[in-house]
């Protein structure tokens, strides 16, 4: 099976599907709410638990992050910043309650 290429933006959808030769991204919905957040919990976990070896977990996590800051991250100056969600490339302004473990 051949790997699945990570977006440039870093950010990966919720959904991935292994039913053809090669996996692909089942949407294109992107949140660090639920269904989200273990997946970029986790990027950074293995490369840690691992003993800093497998550089690419940490690259992908680190490239993610990049992308929740351009990408996600919303602010309204002077009254709430926010970690929004996006949908086929556009941003749903609302933060799902899981969310809230970012900072």
């Amino acid at each position: 099976m051949e790997p699945l290429q990570p977006p440039d933006t870093g950010l990966f959808p919720l959904f991935i599907g292994n039913k053809g030769s090669k996996p692909d991204f089942g949407n294109a919905r992107i949140s660090l709410g639920a269904m989200g957040d273990s997946f970029y919990e986790y990027l950074l976990k293995v490369w840690l638990q691992g003993g800093k070896k497998e550089d690419n977990y940490r690259r992908m996590y680190d490239k993610a992050m990049d992308g929740v800051h351009k990408y996600l991250v919303q602010e309204q100056p002077g009254v709430l910043t926010y970690i929004a969600e996006m949908n086929n490339g556009r941003i749903n302004r609302k933060m799902d309650h899981l969310s809230c473990f970012m900072g």
